[in-house]
């Protein structure tokens, strides 16, 4: 499982620079902050159609299981 999150990690920063990404990932933290608070799941769709440099599920879900990890 933790390869599996390596290798999406991997994915990402080879398709964004490092700030890119961390933008990204706060976008993606807040998100979830918010739908948290509201008693929602974030899912892949959700971040899809709020965060615009997201643009398919695999990317989403490899945020997610990043932010979720730590």
């Amino acid at each position: 499982m933790i390869a599996l999150h390596l290798d999406h990690a991997r994915q990402l920063l080879n398709g964004y620079g490092l700030s890119e990404l961390e933008k990204v990932v706060r976008k993606v933290e807040g998100l979830q902050e918010s739908f948290q608070a509201q008693g929602r799941e974030l899912k892949p769709r959700d971040i899809i159609s709020r965060v615009r440099d997201i643009k398919t599920a695999a990317q989403a879900r490899s945020v997610l299981a990043l932010i979720n990890d730590h």
